[in-house]
């Protein structure tokens, strides 16, 4: 009989095709794996980790600072073991041209807008901004509406720069407005969006460990020039009618290096942006690698 693995996701996105692509082809019954996502995640995913605590779930998918903030305060043990999405996908789009290479330094005097539930975008986007010596003070950030007011704020004329999910992005730039910047090539690598567990639950040849195979699987088919087909499985999960914006989003997440062959969470990359975090004061220490639970099978690595 199958395993049963419960799966709560922060909310449905393009990013997270490797799971639906593994699902539509059947990928998690060729590990033996009975796979459900209907675990409601609650606003912006603010439930993740608490049904993972409450046994609600089994494996949850989301910004990797939740389950480092739930042990940081010693709430619950839980496991990062495999990343999804190895850059941020979004994208900054400005309201005029922008002259010469990007610096970051363009958004000093300038007024960028953010959505709701952008509170990890502003929390890399801070560190990135203090990386490259940008001057805090002196960006005005509007962030927190509904997505759909700041759309239309924006329009009216509200904001010069806005950082948006991809296909947000792409509707503006259709509308006229112009890419500034991608995240993933001017942030640099990031755990971005990772799965986790309880961390009795995580170890070689667990229901976990054949979940991570078959989102591998379900990436090497992606990148092995099936975006379209991804496009269309995307559609259809999130029951989108516009394929052609689905396609190009897909083909973002391809080219930025969003999603890579080797699922393994990079500890570089994490040490940079755990060190965002504690500066931002989510966390009160650095987490350490080991007792973090980076030994999950095949979930570390250096660049």
């Amino acid at each position: 009989m199958p395993d049963k693995l419960r799966i709560t996701e922060s909310s449905p996105a393009a990013k997270f095709a490797p799971q639906y692509v593994a699902e539509s082809l059947g990928y998690f019954r060729d590990e033996d794996l009975d796979v459900t996502f209907g675990v409601d995640a609650g606003p912006a995913g603010s439930w993740l980790a608490d049904n993972l605590v409450a046994d609600k779930a089994d494996i949850a998918l989301g910004g990797i600072w939740l389950p480092f903030a739930y042990r940081d305060l010693g709430i619950a043990d839980l496991v990062p073991f495999a990343a999804v999405c190895h850059r941020n996908p979004a994208m900054l789009v400005s309201r005029t041209p922008i002259h010469g290479p990007f610096d970051w330094a363009i958004l000093e005097g300038k007024r960028l807008v953010l959505a709701l539930a952008a509170t990890s975008q502003w929390m890399f986007l801070e560190g990135v901004l203090q990386e490259r010596g940008v001057d805090l003070g002196r960006v005005q950030v509007v962030r927190d509406l509904h997505i759909e007011t700041m759309q239309r704020l924006w329009k009216e004329g509200l904001g010069d720069f806005f950082l948006a999910e991809p296909t947000t992005a792409l509707a503006l730039i259709d509308a006229g407005y112009v890419l500034a910047a991608t995240m993933a090539d001017a942030a640099g690598p990031v755990p971005w969006s990772v799965y986790y567990a309880r961390r009795g639950s995580v170890f070689a040849n667990s229901p976990m460990h054949r979940f991570q195979r078959a989102i591998a699987r379900a990436v090497d088919w992606i990148l092995d020039g099936h975006a379209s087909d991804t496009a269309a499985i995307v559609a259809e999960r999130l029951k989108q009618s516009n394929t052609t914006v689905m396609q190009r989003t897909v083909q973002h997440l391809i080219a930025s290096g969003t999603w890579q062959r080797n699922l393994n969470i990079c500890a570089d990359a994490t040490d940079r942006y755990a060190a965002m975090m504690v500066r931002y004061g989510l966390l009160r220490v650095m987490p350490d690698a080991a007792s973090v639970g980076f030994n999950a099978p095949s979930a570390i690595c250096r660049t």
